[in-house]
């Protein structure tokens, strides 16, 4: 995966579709939720997904250890899409017990009250479900698709739209992520795009 440095300034620009998927406590965002989205995910979109999880945000334990997420098979329906880049309104690309919260990485689980937790509601061991370590990471990001976390703000004022999404990050040589200000420009007719 290439460095913030490394990344050309045009993968943060273009035409973006803000999409709805509402989903709750470590629900998976799954290729049919994509497919059925609206308007249509077409290759060369920046998606944006609106989940709801934005409004958990000033929560940390709701917002970071039970928010739904994408996993291997999302990630992939997006690769394999063609889309441009991908901003989730949750803490991460990836499902949080496909992350270090669960049993992933190292030193993983850093929370491991949260593995406890999931296993007393449904029954299984969270490697049973979340095998993987960060699939959404490698599919994503390691098929220069960029990705944003976190996305929140008046996102609900142009979800179910198109819009022009600019999300420029700093110049941060070697930098691995970085917070950026993302903004969406709306034309009025939706016929405008760059």
């Amino acid at each position: 995966t290439p460095f913030m440095d490394e990344v050309p300034l045009d993968r943060f620009f273009g035409t973006a579709v803000v999409v709805s998927i509402p989903k709750g406590k470590w629900e998976k965002i799954m290729p049919e939720d994509l497919e059925k989205a609206e308007p249509r995910i077409e290759p060369g979109d920046i998606v944006i997904i609106n989940t709801g999880w934005h409004k958990s945000y000033g929560d940390n334990i709701r917002y970071f250890c039970y928010s739904p997420g994408l996993y291997v098979e999302a990630g992939e329906w997006l690769r394999d899409k063609g889309v441009k880049a991908v901003g989730v309104d949750h803490q991460a690309l990836d499902h949080p017990l496909a992350t270090a919260i669960g049993p992933h990485g190292p030193g993983g689980p850093i929370l491991p009250w949260v593995c406890e937790e999931f296993e007393q509601e449904t029954g299984k061991r969270v490697e049973e479900v979340f095998s993987l370590w960060e699939p959404c990471h490698r599919a994503l990001l390691g098929n220069g698709i960029v990705g944003f976390e976190n996305v929140g703000g008046d996102i609900d004022r142009v979800t179910g739209k198109r819009v022009t999404i600019a999300a420029f990050p700093w110049r941060w040589v070697k930098g691995d992520g970085c917070i950026v200000r993302m903004v969406a420009i709306i034309d009025p007719t939706g016929e405008f795009r760059l």
